[in-house]
C-alpha cells in the first residue's frame, strides 16, 4: 500500500541507500588495497545517474518512474585514480562521509514514514 501512495520518494531512497550500501563495499575494497600498486580503485555510479530526474525537478515537473528508468548504482573503475593512489586517508575519510549519508538518509527515510503513519493512523479523527 504504501508504495502505491509514494512509490518515487521510497523508491528513490532505497536506491540511494543501495548505493550507499555499495560505496561501503566499494571504499572497503580500496582500503583492503591501498598499497597494491597493481589495484585500480573503484567508485560508484549512482548520483550521475539521475540527470533526467535532475532535469524535471528544474524545469518544475513532477519526477516519475520514467525519470528513473535504468538508474541503478553501479560499481566501476575510477578513471581519476590508478593503482597505489587511493591512499588510506582519502579512503577513510570518504568512508566516513559515506557512513554519515547512510544515517540521514536512514533518518529521512524513517521521518517520511512516520509522517505516512500519522496521516494514515490519525487522519480518521
Amino acid at each position: 500500500m504504501i508504495e502505491k501512495t509514494h512509490p518515487i520518494t521510497v523508491n528513490l531512497v532505497s536506491m540511494a541507500l543501495d548505493a550507499a550500501s555499495m560505496r561501503h563495499q566499494a571504499i572497503s575494497m580500496n582500503i583492503a588495497n591501498a598499497t597494491n600498486p597493481n589495484y585500480r580503485p573503484v567508485r560508484v555510479s549512482f548520483e550521475d545517474q539521475l540527470t533526467a530526474a535532475r532535469e524535471a525537478l528544474q524545469a518544475g515537473q513532477t519526477v516519475d518512474s520514467r525519470n528513473l528508468f535504468g538508474v541503478s548504482p553501479k560499481m566501476i573503475n575510477d578513471p581519476t585514480l590508478t593503482g597505489g593512489q587511493a591512499s588510506l586517508d582519502i579512503q577513510t575519510a570518504e568512508l566516513a562521509k559515506n557512513t554519515l549519508h547512510y544515517q540521514a538518509l536512514l533518518k529521512g527515510l524513517s521521518k517520511h514514514l512516520s509522517i505516512v503513519s500519522t496521516v494514515i493512523n490519525e487522519g480518521k479523527r
